[in-house]
């Protein structure tokens, strides 16, 4: 296993400072940071609703709803304060993996586990890797099958430890720096925002998926469908942070997206028309001179757009054409079998259905 990985901005991280930033993640988090509660508490006020029959309902009940929570507070920027880490990772990513810790831990407890005992942790950010744990426990010379369940985990040797933590180090770090759905943000911004907005809550989701198998050695359904919610001020968070020229984003009424941007008048309407044969049809209403902008801004953009990605993005006239579904499968390919089946824009929200 190599003992260096890449950063986000190319530079070279040693194995050391790998553990470093894995536990400083599992930190915030298994103890909370801001205005996120605690694992413990997380998974006590499950304990405490009456209306679960079963750990496993407890369990599903969670991970569905922690998987369509708006992602829009995780910016660790807003979270009390940014944290100082030896590497680049876009703010909003790393806060992703706090709430994925976050879960991942929450569901430990639930299934018996102790949250300070070392071989848990190391299970928590091996259940970050989603489906790609089998592949992380593989590349340490461990089997996946022996691994799962509550009995299982509390058998690892603790000399193992460090493998398991380095291999999730590794893989969980080095795609912060593929960067995709941060350069897709900037390059299509409005287009981005709902792409990362998908990536956060999906993999959230394979997280806690991932966490019941290892903790619990329970089976999960891999033809589920659940809901999204992405509201106006998160998406709207989302697309000013990565584009400067955009001042504010507003869904004012139901199949309308209002774009404002920074120095002109008026703004730029997007009127949703379907989303049919995983194709989203949308249509760039206002006034002429903006209508014309926003055209050269996508045609630009679409060139931008490395690989395949591009020609997920058409323009005819005032309609634009997006394969939203590829541009997931491009950015998260580490997601497998996720698809957007359908996708409501209501005032004030989109709600994006996946399975």
């Amino acid at each position: 296993m190599s003992s260096a990985v890449k950063d986000g901005v190319g530079r070279t991280l040693r194995s050391e400072t790998v553990q470093r930033i894995m536990n400083e993640l599992l930190s915030h988090g298994i103890n909370g940071k801001g205005p996120f509660v605690g694992a413990q508490e997380l998974a006590e006020e499950y304990r405490q609703n009456g209306r679960y029959n079963s750990v496993d309902e407890m369990v599903n009940s969670m991970i569905r709803w922690e998987s369509s929570k708006n992602f829009g507070s995780g910016f660790i920027t807003g979270a009390g304060g940014a944290v100082a880490l030896p590497v680049s990772i876009p703010a909003g990513m790393y806060s992703s993996w706090v709430l994925q810790a976050r879960l991942a831990a929450a569901v430990a407890l639930l299934y018996g586990h102790s949250i300070t005992d070392e071989k848990t942790r190391s299970f928590i950010l091996l259940a970050l890797m989603g489906d790609r744990a089998k592949e992380t426990l593989k590349s340490t010379g461990l089997t996946a099958a022996k691994m799962w369940g509550e009995r299982a985990v509390k058998k690892i040797p603790a000399e193992t430890l460090t493998r398991i933590n380095q291999a999730a180090g590794f893989k969980l770090l080095s795609s912060a720096g593929e960067g995709g759905v941060v350069s897709m943000s900037k390059i299509v911004p409005v287009a981005g925002g709902v792409l990362s907005g998908i990536f956060d809550a999906v993999a959230c989701l394979i997280t806690g998926k991932a966490a019941k198998k290892i903790f619990g050695g329970g089976k999960v359904h891999g033809n589920e469908e659940y809901t999204v919610v992405l509201y106006e001020d998160h998406l709207s968070r989302i697309i000013t942070s990565a584009a400067a020229y955009i001042r504010k984003i507003l869904i004012p009424e139901d199949n309308m997206v209002l774009i404002r941007f920074s120095g002109i008048p008026g703004g730029l309407r997007l009127r949703y028309i379907s989303f049919s044969n995983e194709v989203l049809l949308c249509a760039v209403e206002g006034v002429l001179p903006v209508r014309w902008l926003a055209g050269k801004v996508l045609d630009r953009a679409a060139k931008k757009l490395s690989g395949p990605a591009g020609s997920c993005i058409s323009r005819s006239g005032a309609h634009i054409s997006i394969r939203i579904n590829d541009l997931v499968r491009v950015y998260t390919g580490n997601l497998k079998g996720v698809a957007l089946s359908a996708l409501d824009i209501q005032k004030g929200k989109v709600l994006l259905t996946l399975h």
